[in-house]
Formats: structure tokens, C-alpha cells, sequence
């Protein structure tokens, strides 16, 4: 399920956030990812051509607003 649109990095819910916000969640959550293995080059090229995406697994009730508020907290 697209979260954002192709080459944006403003991201719905609350609260609202950016993918590109140095002191943001998704900048902090980078070295993480890193190290599990994502590869970032890839994860931008992605973003850039189809937005974020997520599972719809993911979401479950209350889709992406629920789930971002939790991750929020």
C-alpha cells in the first residue's frame, strides 16, 4: 500500500512527519536499517519512483494513522 506519493518525503499521520528530517524518526531509523541490511540507495530509487510502500499486513485495524501512532509513542 503506497504511503506517499512517488518523490515526496512528507509522510500522513500524526504526527506528521519526513522521510528527510535530520533529527526526524526515518533519518534516526536509517543506521538500523542499515545493519539489519536494507540497501538505501535502493529504498530511495523505490520512494522516488513509486512513493512509500508498505505492507498491507502491516496495517491492520486502523491502517497506516493507527500504526504510526503507535510507532510514535
Amino acid at each position: 500500500m503506497a504511503l506517499s506519493e512517488p518523490g515526496k518525503t512528507s509522510m500522513p499521520g500524526f504526527p506528521r512527519s519526513d522521510l528527510e528530517d535530520p533529527s526526524g524518526p526515518w533519518q534516526r531509523a536509517l543506521p538500523g536499517a542499515v545493519e539489519l541490511g536494507a540497501d538505501l540507495d535502493t529504498f530511495r530509487a523505490r520512494v522516488a519512483a513509486e512513493g512509500l510502500q508498505v505492507p498491507v499486513a502491516w496495517l491492520g485495524h486502523g491502517g497506516w494513522n493507527a500504526l504510526w501512532q503507535r510507532a510514535a509513542r
